[in-house]
């Protein structure tokens, strides 16, 4: 064996052994797809950010969730745009967090967390947040909310 032919068979099975983990650090996987839209939707609301919100969601959510402040069935973009300016603050802390995925591929996330939220017009109050969602793939890789099935605002001290 020449110390060219040496040099390429070393450069071969180096090849074989790092392709796998070349391969997985270059493709995202679906989970980390789907945390980066929960990141980014936790950065948004606690930037108080209508825009960068409904950046992580598809145009038509479907929410069936109504708030006291809120008319019945009123969409999340409005929801949105009447709640977020009533904040002065708006800090989260996800907590367990569930990730299945339906049959069909759907994945769908159960999450638990909690927060702290300050009113421009003073107070403000601890609260324990619980929501299930489902995301859809959208045109560019990112996932984004397709339905929020379950949102439930409530006390941290039950």
């Amino acid at each position: 064996m020449t110390a060219r032919t040496r040099r390429l068979a070393i450069a071969a099975a180096a090849a074989l052994v790092l392709l796998p983990l070349l391969i997985d650090w270059c493709i995202e996987s679906d989970e980390e797809r789907v945390e980066a839209t929960l990141d980014g939707l936790e950065a948004a609301f606690e930037a108080r950010d209508e825009a960068a919100v409904l950046f992580w969601c598809t145009e038509e959510v479907e929410w069936s969730r109504t708030l006291p402040w809120l008319p019945n069935h009123t969409s999340l973009p409005a929801a949105l745009h009447a709640l977020l300016p009533r904040l002065s603050e708006l800090h989260l802390s996800r907590g367990a967090t569930t990730l299945t995925f339906d049959a069909d591929g759907t994945p769908r996330v159960v999450a638990e967390g909690s927060g702290l939220a300050a009113l421009q017009r003073g107070g403000g109050a601890p609260f324990r947040l619980d929501v299930e969602l489902a995301l859809r793939e959208g045109d560019d890789g990112r996932y984004l909310v397709a339905a929020i099935a379950r949102f439930e605002v409530g006390s941290l001290f039950r």
